[in-house]
């Protein structure tokens, strides 16, 4: 929640001085930058209700039109085992039972260059019928991560992001596919969706009708 506010100030101090615009030609390859974080997810059961195996939260490796890329590698767990199958940190747990485990891994991240993407994405907020021309959707990330969307957002979201469009004088068919991009996070995120984290998971449903979730709803719904 910290770096998406942090992000947000720096795109509105963007936004806010002229002098901050910057336009980048598109034959311009970013450069690839990579930096070293750290994950570390514990789990504490005081008293179990139930007899199962239960997973944690999980970074993966992901690589994205060679363009973006995090690979994970664990430094230190205890009292969990990876599932290869699922490719989730795991345990057991017993009915009326403690539990403590936790693992530590260090997640490299490589991306574009952070200063050109700031830029481009300030870029499309400002003119987003930017780069209107630009090539296809790569065909392994439309197979891997555009699904068909749910009905409710086709029916009730998708109806309310263009009328929030059509309140700042924008039409949704004439924006560029990048445009649209920026837009709706900015959309689902800032506007749409109010952040209110939850211990017990929320349906899409539910998100959209009280427009409130934690940070993996409001994914869910863009």
């Amino acid at each position: 929640m910290t770096l998406r506010i942090v992000l947000l100030m720096i795109l509105v101090s963007f936004l806010l001085n002229p002098f901050s615009y910057t336009t980048y030609s598109k034959s311009l390859k970013p450069s690839i930058e990579c930096h070293d974080l750290y994950f570390l997810n514990a789990i504490y059961v005081k008293n179990s209700s139930l007899s199962d195996y239960l997973y944690l939260e999980t970074p993966t490796n992901v690589s994205l039109d060679n363009e973006i890329n995090q690979s994970v590698i664990g430094i230190y767990v205890h009292g969990l085992e990876f599932n290869r199958s699922v490719k989730y940190y795991s345990f057991r747990i017993d009915i009326n039972k403690q539990f403590y485990g936790y693992f530590l891994a260090r997640v490299r991240i490589c991306i574009p260059n952070l200063t050109y993407m700031l830029n481009l994405v300030v870029n499309l907020l400002r003119t987003p019928f930017l780069y209107s021309e630009d090539h296809e959707i790569p065909k392994d990330i439309k197979s891997k991560y555009l699904k068909v969307p749910a009905e409710i957002i086709n029916t009730k979201v998708r109806k309310d992001f263009e009328e929030w469009l059509k309140d700042r004088g924008l039409i949704a068919k004439y924006l560029s596919k990048g445009g649209i991009a920026v837009y709706a996070a900015y959309f689902i995120y800032n506007h749409y969706i109010k952040y209110n984290a939850s211990p017990y998971p929320r349906t899409l449903e539910e998100v959209v009708e009280f427009r409130e979730g934690d940070c993996d709803d409001m994914s869910r719904v863009l």
